[in-house]
């Protein structure tokens, strides 16, 4: 997002350029970064660390991607050092412009000048350019290498790009508040994007699963995620960091998410959505089964071992502690506080949890996952859905979004994803006729999940022609299993909703109180 979304930013002043040339941008860059970059990025809905000043910043290094006699256009890795201690890198793209209309205005970071020679000049964030979005578009599309001081920007294109993708007209960068920047590439006027470019803004060593897992299921000939047309990467003889990804714009209904919510607006019934319940489970377990099948170190399966279990089964526990505390001591509202004095010694009580993964170790393997998968992460297109955004949890290290996991994690997260669609659904309604709905609506949760869970055993049973064994054979541990990453899953929730959205609280401690009570 750009500042048009911070309308009390307001933009600084910086030192005048004395020339207009390339080597004096780059000086200067060096100089201006740690001034712009504590006042900027703290208004960015991409700027992970909220409620957390900037201590310094510094600029890393720095590609020129054009110079002409109107524009300067660059893209930037910048460090910022954070009060209290921590570091974080993110991607900067900046636009130096000499001729900035007046509508160009309220995307002004930064005013330089006037210059020697009377210029105002304007420095403004690039993915909010169209001279960076085309120039970011030709590169991407390239497989050139750019030189920087202390690494090389790689744009790597996917196979048959050249012949699949259209030719783009204009762009825009998306108006969806996240933790990324999109950039949408459209053939003429009116139609909708053909194709997106996603930037990443705070960056991770390592590569970014997004790009692997699309890749690895694209030539894997798998028709539901859009495919891997290109990316970038920045790359040190020590590190890499992935920069952007780009695919084609997959049409669509709206996500899992927005479409369930319309139609459990409407429903009359509960086995009313079973049909998309039913793909939705089908397309899961094509997913794993293909994911199953990798040959290469970073995608073979491999056994679950104890120390997977000691691993995932210790986390919980302590994260349910640390939130029942919260819930003793946050003040919540009365509507809400009652059922939180009732999760509170729940969580407590728990100790480790390894007999509820004891079936996880009897031969079942461990894969690549989506890793953050719920409703908002499907496309619904006609009769169908697409599978979008497997870079993981990002608030996740990237090493431990790439780690190999059990297919009942990816399983769990659309469980508790049909539960919030449900409450989110009955909230939605006036008060007054929410008791009047909730049963239907909470009756479809249960449904749609019970049927979700079996409908994706057997559709994995098809699918899984290599016969790796994902899930425990006793359905008694396999579904011990399941309770434990759902029960995983909830209780994120409750420290999300905790911090973030304290409303909708009541959701994550109804769904523990059921786990739990």
């Amino acid at each position: 997002m750009t500042s048009t979304s911070y309308p009390n930013y307001k933009p600084i002043q910086l030192a005048a350029l004395t020339e207009w040339r390339s080597a004096e941008v780059r000086t200067n860059l060096r100089a201006w970064i740690p001034r712009l970059a504590p006042a900027y990025l703290p208004w960015q809905r991409w700027f992970a660390s909220k409620g957390r000043a900037i201590a310094q910043a510094m600029l890393l290094d720095a590609m020129q991607l054009e110079f002409n006699a109107s524009e300067a256009v660059w893209v930037c890795l910048i460090e910022v050092e954070l009060e209290r201690g921590g570091k974080e890198t993110y991607l900067l793209p900046l636009v130096l412009s000499r001729s900035a209309e007046r509508s160009a205005e309220e995307r002004v970071i930064a005013n330089l000048g006037p210059s020697s020679a009377g210029e105002q000049l304007r420095l403004l964030d690039g993915v909010a350019e169209a001279s960076f979005r085309s120039r970011w578009l030709q590169l991407l599309l390239s497989d050139t290498t750019l030189t920087g001081k202390y690494g090389q920007l790689r744009f790597h294109t996917g196979s048959g790009a050249a012949d699949r993708l259209p030719v783009v007209a204009h762009s825009r960068v998306g108006s969806a508040e996240q933790s990324n920047s999109s950039l949408q590439y459209f053939s003429a006027p009116g139609n909708p994007p053909a194709m997106l470019a996603k930037c990443f803004r705070k960056l991770m060593p390592g590569l970014n699963p997004d790009v692997e897992v699309t890749g690895f299921l694209s030539q894997a000939g798998f028709r539901n995620v859009p495919w891997l047309a290109a990316w970038a990467e920045y790359a040190t003889p020590l590190e890499r960091y992935t920069l952007s990804v780009l695919q084609p714009f997959v049409p669509n209904d709206g996500d899992g998410w927005e479409y369930m919510l319309r139609r459990l607006a409407v429903i009359s019934s509960i086995p009313d959505l079973d049909e998309e319940i039913a793909s939705l489970a089908q397309r899961t377990a094509e997913m794993h089964a293909l994911l199953a099948t990798g040959d290469e170190a970073d995608f073979v399966p491999q056994p679950v071992s104890p120390r997977d279990i000691q691993e995932w089964s210790h986390s919980v526990p302590l994260q349910a502690r640390q939130f029942a505390d919260e819930l003793r001591n946050s003040g919540l509202p009365s509507g809400i506080s009652a059922i939180a004095q009732r999760v509170a010694p729940l969580l407590e009580r728990l100790e480790s949890l390894p007999e509820w993964l004891r079936g996880l170790q009897s031969g079942t393997r461990k894969i690549r996952i989506h890793g953050d998968y719920h409703l908002g992460q499907v496309l619904r297109v006609p009769g169908d859905f697409v599978i979008v955004d497997f870079e993981g949890e990002p608030a996740r290290p990237l090493e431990f979004r790439r780690r190999k996991h059990s297919v009942l994690k990816d399983v769990a997260g659309m469980l508790r994803s049909f539960d919030y669609a449900a409450n989110a659904a009955l909230l939605a309604l006036p008060e007054e006729q929410r008791a009047g709905r909730a049963g239907l609506l909470l009756g479809w949760r249960d449904h749609a999940s019970a049927f979700y869970w079996n409908e994706y055993q057997r559709a994995l049973a098809g699918a899984n022609r290599n016969h790796v064994p994902l899930l425990p054979q006793s359905p008694g541990e396999c579904a011990r299993a399941l309770d434990f990453f759902v029960l995983e899953k909830a209780v994120y929730e409750l420290g999300y909703e905790l911090h973030n959205r304290p409303g909708w609280l009541s959701i994550p401690l109804q769904g523990l109180l059921r786990l739990l009570g």
